[in-house]
């Protein structure tokens, strides 16, 4: 990908100064900060889940998570979880994978950034995390987005992207070069957002991951 683009872009460099190494590398993240099944945290072929603790409101996410959509509980073993306040409310279900789960909304969440990482903070008291058969069960599960990994330091880094979408890198790293040459950079970060940004999350969104999963039911 490299060698594409130094044959548009004479002049610059792999890296260092004018490299184009480390603008790719930016937009890669762009691409990867996207909500798509590909990009979903999986474990052991498992959303990950989240242990709690009685009157323990906030929990911070793994370092590699920028983002957490929904917290739930999958079906058909939600119903001993549900809080009394949130019967009162239409229960709101979500897919992924093709499994159906509860969403938990008593909860808010937040972002990745330079200071801290993604978390979760419960507005209700999320009580304790029973443990059965010395192995953690009745988990909250979550969806969690991924950063980028890894990140494109090095030419023999390969991206963790399919081949089919390496030509959209390509054409991100040309935009910022351009913008970097006539100064318009409002035009090319929007064409990133906006054009690029949304083929790829569209692409990244056709398959399917996770497999089904027994909860235990645990009671507040």
């Amino acid at each position: 990908m490299i060698t594409w683009v130094k044959l548009q872009a004479p002049g610059w460099n792999t890296d260092g100064e004018k490299g184009i190494l480390p603008i790719m590398n930016e937009v890669y993240n762009i691409f990867r900060r996207i909500e798509a099944e590909q990009n979903v945290m999986v474990t052991d072929g498992e959303l990950p889940t989240l242990a709690t603790e009685a009157n323990k409101f906030q929990y911070l996410m793994p370092d590699n998570i920028w983002r957490v959509s929904k917290v739930g509980f999958a079906m058909p073993y939600y119903c001993g979880y549900v809080t009394k306040k949130q019967r009162q409310t239409p229960d709101e279900f979500f897919y992924f994978a093709g499994r159906k789960y509860l969403e938990f909304k008593h909860l808010r969440t937040f972002d990745k950034s330079l200071q801290k990482n993604a978390r979760v903070e419960f507005t209700v008291n999320p009580g304790d995390t029973p443990v059965s058969d010395s192995e953690p069960s009745n988990w909250f599960i979550y969806i969690g987005y991924k950063e980028a990994e890894p990140q494109l330091l090095s030419v023999n880094v390969e991206p963790d992207l399919p081949e089919n979408l390496h030509p959209y890198l390509v054409e991100g790293t040309l935009k910022v070069i351009e913008a970097m040459n006539n100064g318009n950079y409002v035009d090319a970060y929007q064409y990133i957002h906006n054009v690029l940004k949304a083929e790829v999350n569209a692409q990244l969104n056709l398959g399917e991951q996770g497999l089904s999963g027994h909860v235990e039911r645990r009671e507040f």
